[in-house]
């Protein structure tokens, strides 16, 4: 707040929240205090008919943040739009909220995804952030049979899961302000988890009933396929479910 100029920089991706990252999140919640972040997200529980990926008009949690960086007075965004490779194929520069909600546009049609319906099994791979993994069901989910599938997600981050400080638990201090929802929908017949590690974060995140494998390797996620449905199974593959959405 001392300085003369202040810039933002960060990439337009869809978020299952605020419709869409970058813009002013990074000053709401990026850099404000766990009070303000824990009040913005109370307001996806009492408005959730305004949330939602790639939901840009009505979002009320949005308008909180844009206020914030409005008080803030954050004079300059620098806003990526990414591909598959997460190379950058488009940028929007200017001011925060501006920039923001022309690249937003463009967003909407670059992400876009048409769902597969009725699968199996359907796989999603978490490239742009592997980290956050726990995004990739949103993506996964609708499209498994009405009478259950397998979900696969590839959540290839040797680091674990990023530490979200508001939802999960935190050894002997308990759990974040804000709850994740439990259990995993009756569609997903088991979800199976490929990762270099099992971290705690991780496990939180995707929940520990008993449906939930986690696997090291290619080789063990195909084993696990094959002895369930063999070879006529229908499949759908995500590319990255991460900034993908429907």
């Amino acid at each position: 707040m001392a300085c003369d100029l202040k810039i933002g920089i960060g990439c337009i991706v869809p978020h299952s929240f605020s419709g869409f990252g970058g813009g002013a999140k990074i000053i709401l919640p990026g850099v404000a205090h766990i009070d303000s972040i824990a009040h913005n997200h109370s307001l996806i529980q009492k408005y959730p008919e305004c949330v939602g990926l790639g939901r840009m008009d009505g979002n009320i949690p949005r308008f909180d943040m844009e206020e914030a960086a409005r008080m803030a007075k954050l004079d300059l965004k620098i806003d990526a739009i990414l591909n598959l490779r997460g190379e950058i194929t488009s940028l929007f520069v200017g001011d925060p909220l501006q920039e923001h909600h022309e690249g937003m546009k463009l967003a909407r049609e670059v992400y876009l995804t048409t769902p597969a319906r009725g699968m199996d099994i359907v796989v999603v791979n978490t490239f742009s952030k592997a980290n956050e993994a726990a995004i990739a069901p949103f993506i996964g989910i609708p499209s498994l049979k009405e009478e259950g599938g397998d979900l696969v997600i590839i959540a290839n981050e040797p680091s674990g899961q990023m530490v979200h400080y508001l939802f999960g638990e935190f050894g002997r201090c308990g759990e974040g302000r804000l709850r994740l929802p439990q259990p995993l929908p009756t569609k997903v017949k088991r979800m199976i988890i490929l990762s270099p590690i099992r971290d705690h974060v991780g496990a939180c995140f995707f929940g520990k009933v008993s449906n939930i494998l986690w696997v090291k390797t290619w080789e063990e996620v195909l084993e696990l396929l094959r002895a369930e449905w063999g070879k006529e199974a229908k499949v759908a593959l995500y590319p990255d479910g991460t900034i993908q959405y429907f």
